[in-house]
């Protein structure tokens, strides 16, 4: 059993940004690592980078902090349109203002997730077999390029969303990763491994 809960952890984090002027900056970083697996279970690409937290998603934990409510990050999503207009490769930057990918595909409930000394890894699965063509941008060229961490009052358990369907009016992103562009054909069966940690410092 686990000594500290996902939810303890983010009381953890919401104290930190309660004790820290705007001005200072937060105190609360986090870190995308992501591995891509053929059919056959073979990686084929890894690369990671720091995210961007979004004031968003920050508000939200905070809400929960002071009102008691259950927020916490259940889910994640991706999307398709995290990369520079002729330049699959060179991805966008996103900015804490934000409040939605630039085009979402799919989000589901996230997997296991592990907590540490100041730190949680969480982590999730996403197979290209599983997102309907008419989710992306361009049916006939279908790449994923974004991911966000998603915070909200909902339990695991919940079925994964597809667009153009909307998610929970109550769900919110916490943090967003553009990187470069992942080919996602359904027949292809690829797989792609999320791993995100938020740290507190």
């Amino acid at each position: 059993m686990m000594k500290t809960s996902i939810f303890g952890f983010f009381r953890q984090i919401m104290r930190k940004i309660i004790e820290v002027n705007e001005n200072d900056g937060m105190r609360l970083r986090g870190h995308v690592e992501i591995e891509v697996k053929n059919k056959h279970g073979q990686v084929i690409d890894k690369f990671n980078a720091d995210n961007v937290i979004l004031n968003i998603g920050k508000q939200k934990v905070t809400d929960a902090f002071i009102s008691g409510n259950l927020n916490r990050i259940f889910r994640m999503a991706i999307g398709d349109d995290g990369a520079m207009t002729g330049d699959l490769l060179q991805p966008k930057t996103p900015d804490a203002t934000m409040t939605a990918l630039y085009h979402e595909v799919y989000r589901k409930d996230r997997g296991g997730y592990t907590v540490g000394t100041r730190q949680v890894l969480i982590t999730a699965d996403f197979n290209s077999a599983d997102v309907p063509n008419s989710s992306f941008i361009n049916a006939g060229a279908r790449y994923i390029n974004e991911a966000a961490l998603v915070v909200g009052d909902g339990i695991l358990g919940g079925p994964a969303i597809a667009a153009p369907a909307l998610p929970d009016a109550d769900e919110s992103l916490f943090s967003i990763r553009c990187f470069k562009s992942i080919p996602f054909d359904a027949v292809d069966n690829i797989t792609i491994t999320i791993r995100w940690t938020i740290f507190v410092q």
